[in-house]
């Protein structure tokens, strides 16, 4: 399943304020997608936009840790292989840590299977303008060296310049939204 973006292709489009081909524009989405997981995976930025996940949890010390935060909601949580069940309204969710515990008691040992929702909604502005700027910067290393500078004596030979995933800018804008780590 595609990772869903916080900006559409069209914005991007607006974002590069150049006109494409459709044939470039799949290609376009398909930076734009992968900046989202670029950023997602930044310093345990976590999931952008809010979506559906489900992840084998082990209990430790009476409370299940989710990997992916902020965490809007749990829709069950079911132990493996029992079956036994917790119901929604009997968990309490520390939506920034992921941090899932019992209202009254604690939850019984063992791996259980939890589906939750996880992500902002709605999603905050700097981080959407984190992806876009990530994506634009992925289009642009694309286009070959943004320098006139040869190598050596030979003017027909490029130097090649050094790559980075994620944009000094990009990354200051995605740094407010790293998420805790629970261990």
């Amino acid at each position: 399943m595609a990772t869903p973006s916080p900006a559409t292709l069209d914005e991007f489009l607006a974002f590069l304020g150049k006109s494409f081909t459709p044939a470039e524009q799949e290609k376009l989405a398909s930076f734009l997608e992968g900046a989202t997981e670029a950023a997602e995976g930044w310093r345990n930025v976590g999931p952008i936009v809010a979506r559906e996940f489900t992840e084998r949890v082990r209990v430790s010390n009476g409370r299940l840790v989710l990997l992916k935060t902020p965490v809007q909601s749990v829709t069950s949580a079911t132990r493996i292989p029992d079956g036994l069940a917790y119901a929604p309204a009997g968990l309490d969710v520390d939506g920034e840590t992921g941090v899932v515990t019992a209202v009254s008691g604690t939850i019984s040992p063992g791996e259980y299977d939890v589906v939750y929702d996880a992500g902002r909604d709605p999603v905050p502005v700097k981080l959407k303008q984190g992806v876009l700027i990530i994506a634009g910067h992925h289009w642009e290393t694309q286009q070959g060296p943004t320098s006139d500078r040869f190598v050596g004596e030979d003017s027909r030979v490029p130097r090649v310049s050094r790559g980075y995933l994620i944009p000094r800018r990009a990354a200051e804008l995605l740094e407010s939204a790293m998420s805790v780590v629970v261990m």
